[in-house]
């Protein structure tokens, strides 16, 4: 006599897509290492496109031809445990920031992330 077995696929539970608008608005950007020099940043998006750009203070301000510049960004993916956000900055001028970051959920509605740099930056709706 032979038994049957059923196959029954387990699906890992996925977070839900959300359309990339969901991102859009205007972003105040800290960065926590970094804020005792006076760099902060700000980022818009309107249907899943916009631009970081990114304010210091003393010697950063000197020393970066990057601040200041708006830097082309694509949201690329949105969902409720993270958002994948592609900059291209490097389209303005070169070297300067040209990377995917993936932001997850913080504090009091807030998205955290790290730059491929090592610092780490919250975003907060404005």
């Amino acid at each position: 006599m032979r038994k049957a077995f059923a196959l029954i696929p387990v699906l890992a539970a996925a977070s839900p897509a959300i359309a990339v608008s969901g991102f859009d608005g205007n972003w105040a950007i800290s960065f926590g290492q970094l804020a005792m020099y006076g760099v902060s940043g700000e980022a818009a998006f309107s249907d899943g496109k916009g631009s970081l750009r990114f304010f210091g203070g003393g010697a950063a301000s000197n020393n970066n031809p990057c601040l200041n510049k708006r830097l082309p960004a694509v949201i690329k993916s949105v969902t409720d445990s993270e958002v994948e956000i592609d900059v291209d900055g490097g389209k303005i001028l070169t070297g300067c920031l040209t990377e995917t970051l993936i932001l997850r959920p913080g504090a009091n509605d807030s998205w955290i992330g790290t730059l491929s740099s090592g610092y780490g930056v919250t975003w907060t709706r404005k």
